[in-house]
């Protein structure tokens, strides 16, 4: 299955300000005597974006649904789109922590709505 591209009615993320921020890649273990022992969690550093898309219209709002229920299956699939912090082509994830919501919906006026979520990039 090839991997979807964010929907061209939506918000680009280089039109957007953005947050990111770097996950720890560090664990530390304390012996019993002496100085704690350190390691790399893992060999990619992975990075996670806040996205807040305002201002998106009754149609917009209606294509980022379909987009996440549908072509992401309830936002399993990963997706194209672009890096917020460096506008570069990525692969990137709507992060969904166990027993929290993967993203979140405010209508601001009948035909107005905000939509926030976190992206991880994929490598």
């Amino acid at each position: 299955m090839a991997t979807p591209n964010w929907p061209a009615t939506l918000p680009q993320a280089g039109s957007l300000g953005g947050a990111g921020t770097l996950q720890s890649n560090v664990i530390s273990f304390q012996p019993e005597v002496g100085p704690s022992i350190d390691r790399r969690r893992a060999s990619i550093v992975q990075r996670t974006h806040e996205i807040e898309l305002a201002n998106v219209t009754a149609a917009q709002y209606a294509d980022f649904v379909e987009f996440f229920d549908v072509t992401l299956f309830s936002g399993v699939l990963a997706f194209n789109w672009v890096n917020p912090m460096t506008g570069a082509a990525s692969k990137v994830k709507i992060v969904q922590r166990q027993g929290e919501n993967a993203y979140r919906e405010e209508r601001i006026t009948p035909d107005i709505y905000k939509l926030s979520f976190t992206i991880m990039l994929v490598r």
